[in-house]
């Protein structure tokens, strides 16, 4: 039916990631504290709304870090879907979502490489919309001693 086809009520709630931000960086490689930086993204939608393509440039660890996402919603499988890849690995992090009857916590599963541990880990993102013009984005996975622990997090301020 066209219904599948077409972006819908799941696509305008991405609206307000939409834009250019400054992005605040902490990151954790252990417990002990977070290491912080800089970056900014830039967020427009493609294909008549459907696909929303980020564009992120930072620093991660004292080097030049570029990352790409684009997300959509599946009106099929009724499901977010987000597509990751940066110049920090070769592979593409795919993985899934739904969001909260709010319409403003998304919450992403997927599988990303870990080059300390050497193999696939099980990953949980978390994307916060606070307004329109500030939203917070969480990546967990496994810590040092296989407990989950947040590896990431991202404060958004529009520009």
């Amino acid at each position: 039916s066209m219904e599948l086809i077409m972006p819908g009520e799941f696509h305008a709630k991405l609206k307000a990631l939409e834009g250019n931000w400054d992005a605040a960086v902490k990151s954790w490689m252990d417990p002990s504290g977070p290491t912080e930086s800089k970056g900014t993204t830039s967020s427009k939608f493609i294909m008549d709304g459907r696909y929303l393509v980020e564009d992120h440039t930072g620093d991660f660890g004292g080097m030049p870090f570029k990352g790409m996402g684009i997300t959509g919603y599946d009106n099929f499988t009724k499901k977010y879907v987000n597509a990751w890849i940066d110049n920090m690995g070769t592979g593409i992090m795919n993985s899934t979502g739904t969001v909260d009857a709010t319409g403003k916590v998304f919450t992403y599963e997927g599988e990303s490489l870990s080059p300390m541990m050497d193999k696939m880990v099980k990953m949980k993102m978390v994307t916060k919309i606070i307004d329109d013009k500030k939203h917070t984005f969480e990546m967990y996975g496994p810590g040092p001693d296989g407990k989950e622990m947040k590896s990431l997090e991202i404060t958004y301020t529009k520009k």
